[in-house]
């Protein structure tokens, strides 16, 4: 897909058109953030722990024994 909306070397046209004055780190709740930390690093634990590997292609169904 090309990008038919021209925008500038630093990008601020694309800053405003897709985000808001919300998008910011002081709109997060700190336990929230806290939370989404603690479950992402506990999904790739677990990833890096399998023994077996993730296959790379989507139509490969990963096989537990």
């Amino acid at each position: 897909m090309a990008n038919v909306i021209d925008d500038n070397a630093s990008h601020d046209f694309y800053f405003q058109y897709h985000h808001s004055a919300g998008d910011s780190m002081t709109m997060m709740n700190p336990d929230d953030m806290d939370s989404n930390v603690v479950g992402i690093a506990a999904m790739f634990y677990i990833l890096a722990d399998l023994e077996n590997t993730i296959p790379r292609d989507a139509q490969t169904n990963l096989r537990i024994q």
